[in-house]
């Protein structure tokens, strides 16, 4: 799941002010985000707003076409909970977390407030020169546009808890309205001070997310059905029972959006609405008119309605889902994701060419690797693997898809006899598939406890597992592994630390094996047990992540003894300017940077100098600081990062460094079934000091190095292992005594 990738170039980006509106530069960014789960709606004549879990955007009736906001356009964060139009037709965008954004018509967005910053903004109501903010944290709030503050908090609302999350809040004549988690509130706006409990009247009618009226009650949708205020009296409003989302006046009619369905009131009692007669759930609902009405529904997505008339929209542009847990990119440029979610429409494993997003699955993958061949190898949590042959096209059943299980793999199952846990991939040089598959201590299936595998192929010929009783291993909860260029298999465990598997070079036959484990008992230096990612560098130190920072180990190990000597460990965390302790992902460039995906952001250290930047959703176009996820593409020059709120990617450009002479490489093709088949790289630097050659997805191939003096060096084809490379686009990076670089690509014929 965490192979180290290439990056052909160096990315710098200045360090700038904390606002995240304002005096950044963001056009080497471009954000990716899931707009399919509507929070809030907002309609008027021509079209329909749409406050997203990835942005916010506008749908046009008119020209069918969608316009999108996200962090890329100043929007304060992407998950946005709220929209509200004021008097003057500006528009206020509440999220979560990061703050209230305005956008005005014909500028866009113009400010972020970052008042509200840490706090959830579930509703928001304007009223007059004021603006009512319901939060999470600091009751409603009272904010005044024209002077960009927070006038004063409504922290007690009569009896009800103090600091209460308020989920909605509205305004009916001249009251002021407010649900919260664990009832409704409200107040005469004409009283002097709102700041006191007593000018409150509440009722605790538990988790209140909706509030509408018309000219008789006041409606109040709860987790348990709807209340009705009436005649000074709070009682059930009919038999509607269970979640209701949304409450809206619809014309002369009130409308409950609700898990089961959309409902009308109809006297004492509750109707489904004619056009949802499958129980599907409705998550908001707005009206345009009297006779219009949009909705956001469970597996159908935004719908409107008009007379008896029913339009699905089309979804917005973006992926299906935001949590992006893994990335690899296939030698035609293709991304490929690994991806979780609440629902069935966001798992999977989705496909990104550029243009055309594809989801196969509707399990949650944790996993995706590319093989030589580019094929996808992935695996899910608790439903096994899958390999799959994609044939070039967004044509997902044009695709041979296999499965990985127990019965065709030496996979087994972990906690109960159906769920096999796959957690990660490497091939070695001999093209050899190891998997990870996790499985956990306190499962009650008899031994062997194997959750180390590999197979030469699939289906396979050979295959073998490594268990706990019978090798060694410390423990079955394996995060990781990384089957170096020097034949060594490096994995990481959830708490034992991180070990070494020497296989000398018969993975299928162990008795020539050695392992070596390492750990806080027997070295203190390590930062942490829990090991979520390893990576060998080009010069052949071990880079180590884990929850409490990162490890450089360069080290010595004797395959005749067994054994792994430390000749020096460093270590690296917020101390030393990293985003964070918890670092999830490390990948390292042509150059020899190292980058850090972590909990903080994205965190690159320099290889010449040592330094450290970091980059943030404050200081670049991220689209969030939390970073699982990264995969190159060496060939376009692009950075993927993934978080669990989105994808982003960074424009990386690869420029040959101007002093460098023009280097001929030749034959180009190279075609490997000829006698004798080498590829030429000629007029190199005097002084070069190496050749690199990588793989379209940025994993190392081989290292050449020239005779001293010499200019030129050839390339039988062969790796690291000395196996035949497959066909396909090479790239090679040329460098020389000063570090400086000169990159360019050849293909291969087998």
């Amino acid at each position: 799941m965490r192979n180290a990738g290439i990056i052909l170039g160096v990315c710098i980006l200045a360090m700038i002010g904390s606002n995240p509106s304002y005096g950044r530069d963001n056009s080497d960014w471009t954000t990716y985000t899931s707009m399919n789960w509507a929070n809030d709606l907002l309609a008027d004549s021509d079209g329909v707003w749409a406050a997203t879990e990835g942005g916010v955007y506008r749908y046009d009736l008119k020209d069918m076409t969608y316009t999108t906001y996200t962090n890329l356009n100043g929007l304060a964060g992407n998950v946005v909970l709220s929209i509200e139009r004021d008097a003057s037709g500006n528009l206020w965008f509440g999220t979560d977390g990061d703050g209230l954004s305005k956008w005005v018509e014909g500028e866009g967005i113009v400010a972020t407030y970052s008042d509200f910053a840490g706090d959830r903004i579930n509703d928001l109501c304007a009223y007059g020169d004021m603006l009512f903010v319901a939060t999470a944290k600091n009751g409603i709030s009272v904010f005044l546009p024209d002077r960009e503050e927070i006038k004063e908090n409504y922290r007690m609302l009569g009896r009800l808890t103090k600091d209460a999350e308020v989920l909605c809040v509205e305004v009916i004549g001249d009251r002021l309205w407010a649900g919260t988690a664990e009832g409704v509130a409200f107040a005469d706006l004409n009283q002097p001070n709102l700041l006191d409990p007593a000018s409150w009247n509440s009722r605790k009618v538990w988790n209140v997310q909706t509030i509408a009226h018309d000219d008789s009650a006041v409606y109040v949708g709860t987790r348990w059905g709807v209340f009705q205020w009436k005649d000074g009296k709070f009682r059930v409003a009919g038999s509607l029972t269970g979640q209701v989302y949304d409450l809206i006046a619809h014309g002369t009619e009130i409308l409950a959006a609700t898990e089961e369905g959309l409902f009308r009131k109809y006297e004492e009692t509750w109707k489904r609405y004619a056009w949802f007669s499958n129980e599907i759930p409705v998550f908001v609902a707005r009206s345009a008119s009297p006779t219009a009405l949009w909705l956001n529904a469970q597996g159908i997505g935004l719908t409107y309605l008009w007379g008896s008339r029913r339009t699905h929209v089309p979804p917005p542009p973006g992926p299906p889902g935001n949590k992006f847990m893994d990335l690899q990119v296939d030698p035609n440029g293709v991304l490929w994701a690994a991806t979780s979610g609440r629902d069935e429409e966001t798992k999977g494993v989705y496909r990104f060419d550029g243009e055309h997003w594809c989801q196969y699955f509707t399990k949650s993958v944790v996993s995706v690797h590319v093989d030589p061949k580019g094929r996808i190898w992935g695996g899910t949590w608790g439903s096994g693997g899958f390999l799959i042959e994609d044939d070039g096209t967004a044509n997902t059943a044009a695709d041979l898809i296999s499965e990985l299980t127990p019965d065709n793999t030496p996979l087994r199952p972990t906690v109960n006899k159906r769920w096999v846990v796959l957690n990660d991939f490497s091939v070695d040089g001999w093209g050899n598939i190891w998997m990870c598959n996790y499985q956990a201590n306190e499962s009650l299936l008899p031994p062997p406890v194997t959750p180390l595998v590999v197979i030469d192929d699939f289906p396979a010929s050979e295959q073998q597992a490594f268990s706990l009783s019978d090798d060694g291993l410390p423990t079955g909860e394996i995060n990781v592994v990384t089957a170096a260029p020097s034949g060594l298999v490096w994995f990481g465990t959830r708490e034992l630390g991180f070990s070494l598997l020497d296989v000398g070079g018969t993975p299928f036959d162990k008795r020539d094996d050695h392992l070596v484990t390492l750990s806080t008992a027997s070295h203190k230096e390590l930062t942490s047990d829990n090991v979520s990612d390893i990576v060998v560098d080009q010069e052949g130190v071990l880079w180590v992540a884990t929850d409490n920072g990162v490890n450089a180990i360069r080290g010595a190990y004797s395959p005749t003894e067994g054994t792994f000597t430390v000749e020096s460990w460093d270590r690296y965390g917020r101390e030393e300017g990293l985003g964070s302790a918890i670092i999830h992902v490390i990948v390292e460039d042509a150059v020899g940077n190292k980058w850090f995906g972590t909990e903080g952001g994205l965190s690159r250290l320099g290889a010449r100098d040592g330094s450290i930047v970091t980059y943030t959703r404050a200081n670049s176009g991220l689209v969030d600081d939390g970073v699982r996820s990264l995969a190159f593409d060496a060939h376009a020059g692009e950075l993927w990062i993934g978080t669990t709120r989105g994808l982003s990617k960074l424009e990386v450009p690869i420029s040959p460094t101007p002093a460098f002479p023009e280097i001929r490489v030749f034959p180009n093709p190279m075609i490997l079934s000829h006698e004798n088949a080498k590829i030429t790289f000629a007029d190199l630097p005097a002084d070069a000091s190496s050749v690199r050659i990588f793989t379209r997805s940025g994993e190392l191939v081989c290292v050449l190095t020239p005779a001293s003096g010499m200019r030129t060096v050839t390339w039988d084809g062969g790796n690291g292992a000395r196996n035949m490379v497959g066909s396909g686009v090479y790239f090679y990076v040329v460098t020389d005594a000063l570090g400086r670089h000169i990159t360019g690509k050849f293909a291969v014929v087998r």
